[in-house]
């Protein structure tokens, strides 16, 4: 019997034809119509310095001898003045405020050409394919006369996004920046150059295409373009500091900027002494008996001494101090403590915490959800009440951006803490097994997806997420060769991909094949690679596989 039979309001796009021919089934789709630059290059559009949410930014006054130093290196002009900056520090450094600042001031002055953030658990900021074409479209936009070098390059190599990264950097970022400035190198004592920034190397899922990328950027500062300025930022994380410390690499003068070389500590007494004035005069009636200056100039000091040169140890520590009944006396706790740095902190905020199993199952998705989800979202997902998603969540609100809309979505204030909640020697008795945790989401996803339905498509934000990344989730539930799957959730998934194939498998389709063709894509290659995850003595794969393969095979003509 067709896979489709007994279907309704099966939606496809492209017009297809299909054709019933007794055995295996092929598919036709009527020729696209001429696409634009937007429709070919498919660029992310919350990974620029204009995008939503919360976003860092260095406070007036703050930075400002590190703020100079990048100024001056873009706007030194001659042929000798390193094209590349690579800036460098720990976490929770303020890399990303910094990266931000900058973007803003030359988008100010009109001499951004490009910028993107990376961020994990941003769903395609994450990933680098999306990398250059966002770049290259934004250069179109910000410098009009590159477009039409752009377009040339679509239209002679229509495949160039499947090739080397390398090689689309040339020829999408860099030969149309060069040649918008051909006309203006004879005047280099008064032409000043732009500047392309990326934040956050290190947040990027794909280490060894970031290699390659690195790489390329390598080979574009040896040739000292000088009206062309690319700033980058990340953590010393060994795949970027072996790439930046290569031999050739040094040959090439990349100017490299380290955080630690700067001292942060004057603006974050700063930051401390505006912050804990506020809360003084916010909580007058509990502080009133406390003397000031509150905290002391000597507990100020030692605050100092803990934070080190980490902003988000300030930030987080202030935001737990502001959401406190008794703020003295919980200052007084971390003064008293052994806390120093990130992580004992993170302890201390979460030993505060009732950590019951509905707190730990919504925290452990958040910390690996593809793409940070809504509280809406999250209710469908998990299917727990919105309100107790919110009553849990509020017992970390100094780690989390809780929005005040259900349906925003929820954001970590720094990515530090899902490496410390997913690291067993950092976190010791509050880490997230994180291939149980996915385990635990990709069956939330299918138990979602195999509810009855009323149409034939999910219409959610919880279930397109569910539709979506339930293989991805799969994938990453076996782990390192499934050694923390139990024969329990291994049970469950079996069972809910069955349902799902038999249930609902029309509704999911209709749903994917409305998708884009980057999440498409994304969902082929995970559904293959979670295919392919069972094992053989385990799971008869082979009945699925057929039901599952035709879906694929429309899928992928779609791609």
């Amino acid at each position: 019997m067709p896979i489709f039979s007994n279907s309704t309001s099966m939606t496809f796009p492209g017009d297809p034809t299909f054709y019933d021919v007794g055995g295996d089934a092929h598919f036709h789709s009527n020729p696209a119509s001429p696409i634009g630059l937007y429709e070919q290059l498919r660029p992310v559009e919350d990974a620029g310095h204009t995008r939503g949410g919360q976003v860092a930014r260095c406070d007036p006054g703050t930075r400002v001898t590190l703020i100079d130093t990048i100024k001056k290196w873009v706007d030194t002009k001659g042929r000798d003045v390193p094209s590349v900056c690579w800036l460098n520090g720990p976490a929770g450094y303020g890399k990303s405020a910094l990266s931000q600042t900058i973007a803003e001031l030359y988008a100010e002055n009109g001499r951004l050409a490009a910028s993107f953030f990376f961020l994990r658990g941003a769903g395609a900021r994450t990933r680098i394919d999306h990398l250059i074409p966002t770049l290259a479209y934004q250069i179109c936009v910000s410098i009009p006369t590159s477009k039409t070098v752009v377009e040339k390059v679509l239209d002679e190599e229509p495949f160039i996004l499947s090739t080397s990264l390398t090689h689309q950097f040339q020829k999408l970022v860099i030969e149309p920046l060069l040649a918008a400035s051909s006309g203006l190198t004879a005047f280099l004592s008064t032409t000043k150059a732009n500047i392309i920034v990326i934040d956050a190397l290190d947040e990027c899922d794909d280490k060894c295409r970031m290699g390659e990328f690195i790489t390329a950027i390598i080979e574009t500062a040896g040739k000292r373009f000088p009206l062309i300025r690319i700033l980058l930022t990340s953590r010393v994380e060994e795949h970027i500091r072996r790439k930046f410390d290569h031999s050739r690499a040094e040959s090439t003068s990349i100017y490299r900027l380290e955080l630690v070389d700067f001292d942060a500590r004057p603006d974050i007494q700063a930051y401390f002494q505006k912050k804990f004035n506020n809360i003084y005069q916010q909580s007058f009636p509990i502080m009133r008996g406390i003397p000031q200056p509150w905290p002391s100039p000597s507990d100020l000091n030692l605050l100092l001494s803990k934070a080190g040169g980490s902003f988000m140890f300030a930030t987080t520590l202030i935001y737990w101090i502001e959401a406190s009944e008794f703020p003295d006396r919980d200052l007084k706790v971390v003064l008293q403590s052994d806390v120093m740095g990130l992580d004992p902190l993170y302890k201390q905020v979460l030993s505060e915490v009732s950590l019951t199993p509905s707190f730990y199952h919504i925290l452990g998705t958040i910390m690996i959800l593809v793409e940070n989800q809504s509280i809406t979202a999250l209710s469908k997902l998990l299917k727990f009440q919105s309100r107790e998603i919110i009553h849990d969540l509020l017992a970390v609100q100094s780690l989390l951006l809780i929005p005040g809309d259900d349906d925003q979505p929820i954001q970590l204030f720094h990515t530090s803490l899902r490496d410390f909640l997913t690291s067993q020697v950092r976190s010791e008795s509050y880490y997230i097994n994180p291939s149980i945790q996915h385990a635990l989401l990709a069956i939330d996803c299918l138990q979602c997806l195999t509810n009855d339905v009323e149409h034939n498509f999910f219409d959610t934000a919880g279930e397109r997420y569910a539709c979506c990344q339930w293989p991805h989730h799969i994938c990453l539930a076996f782990g390192e060769q499934g050694q923390d799957l139990s024969d329990t959730n291994f049970n469950s998934l079996v069972n809910l991909v069955d349902l799902l194939m038999s249930k609902n498998i029309e509704s999911w389709f209709n749903t994917i094949l409305n998708c884009n063709r980057d999440i498409r894509k994304s969902v082929v290659q995970d559904l293959e690679a979670a295919l392919s995850s069972f094992q053989q003595e385990k799971f008869a794969i082979a009945s699925k596989k057929a039901c599952i393969w035709p879906v694929l095979e429309v899928t992928q003509k779609e791609v």
